[in-house]
């Protein structure tokens, strides 16, 4: 099934609602609310009618015809009609900008229309998409809040129209010999890894699929596609995943995620995919401490899988020393905590109770 909400998402000041507002001019059916800020003052803009409203108070008013935003203060009344403009929607694209504080932590602002409407897109009882604009560090606990584990996550209007560029693979085939269980499968965030990663990926890409083992077929929910390594790369351990995926999809790059770092986090993921999309060359997750990447958090470009290949037909298997070769970009993460890779029992107490600690 297709999506039929999308988030963009981006940090502040990078041009959401201009980017919302050219996207617009070129759309048919298309309604909701944009907030522009014209000669440094907020505006409300109906979409479908073309109108704009006053929307940042500039001069004293009673407080209760304000409503404060951090240092902003905004009219009362215009979030009422914001309100309006939403419920009245049957477009073929709805958007909201933007979804912020005020609603996430005070259920003011939007709400609590905003919450009705967005139920009626998850549970697929309106027309069209919803596209819904959030700031980057609000994004983690609006998808909570709203439950949108469902919503794909984009960076540009062009997204919106067109297919993702990347599959994306949960890496699950490893044998977890020092785990001595299957790291695959084990639960740190309430679900076997495998499929917390794929709920993760599936708000990024527009296929996903799990990489695994024969030995693993057995075991797998049908609700997830997965693809099987295959006979002709054994022993390659990990590359066997990359060449069997790439022999189902020649000509599309891999975004993977194997399951041994449980405490990734979603920026991550989406700052992997957007500096692979930027730059159009294999780009892994690296680790400036130990001067190593992490070949297993990735994206692989068609054309260095084809290579791949021929390494491996050498008598490679060093995903390092690949990645060195074609000079693959290095992309550090937010937090090194979060790409360091749980292997063994004692470090998997550790980082159990460190994800509970948390909670």
């Amino acid at each position: 099934m297709k999506p039929n909400i999308f988030i963009l998402s981006k940090a502040i000041q990078t041009g959401k609602t201009t980017a919302l507002m050219q996207w617009c001019n070129i759309q048919k059916n298309i309604a909701g609310i944009l907030t522009p800020d014209i000669e440094g003052s907020r505006k409300l803009f109906d979409i479908e009618q073309k109108t704009f409203y006053d929307f940042e108070v500039k001069n004293p008013l009673p407080t209760d015809e304000i409503t404060p935003i951090g240092k902003f203060n905004f009219y009362t009344q215009i979030f009422a009609k914001a309100q309006q403009i939403i419920t009245k929607s049957n477009a073929d694209y709805l958007i909201i900008d933007e979804i912020g504080r005020l609603e996430l932590n005070q259920n003011k602002g939007l709400e609590p229309v905003l919450s009705k409407v967005i139920i009626t897109y998850t549970n697929h009882q309106a027309k069209g998409c919803l596209i819904l604009v959030i700031r980057d560090y609000l994004l983690e606990d609006c998808i909570k809040k709203y439950q949108l584990q469902q919503a794909k996550i984009i960076q540009d209007t062009a997204e919106i129209t067109t297919e993702n560029e990347c599959v994306g693979m949960v890496l699950a085939g490893g044998k977890s010999s020092r785990m001595t269980t299957d790291k695959a499968f084990l639960n740190y965030h309430g679900n076997a890894q495998i499929y917390y990663l794929a709920e993760q990926l599936k708000m990024v890409c527009s296929e996903v699929l799990l990489s695994i083992n024969h030995n693993q077929e057995s075991k797998i929910d049908n609700l997830f596609e997965y693809i099987v390594d295959s006979d002709s790369y054994k022993d390659s351990g990990p590359i066997n995943g990359l060449l069997t995926a790439h022999e189902k999809y020649p000509n599309t790059p891999l975004l993977i995620l194997a399951c041994d770092y449980p405490l990734l986090n979603l920026t991550d993921i989406l700052n992997l995919k957007y500096t692979f999309l930027k730059h159009q060359k294999t780009t892994t997750f690296y680790n400036h401490q130990t001067g190593f990447r992490e070949p297993l958090l990735g994206v692989y470009h068609p054309n260095d899988l084809a290579k791949l290949l021929a390494f491996y037909k050498n008598g490679n298997t060093s995903l390092q020393q690949f990645l060195n070769t074609i000079d693959a970009i290095k992309l550090e993460p937010t937090n090194l905590q979060n790409i360091k890779s749980i292997d063994n029992r004692s470090d998997l107490e550790a980082i159990k109770n460190q994800i509970n600690s948390h909670i």
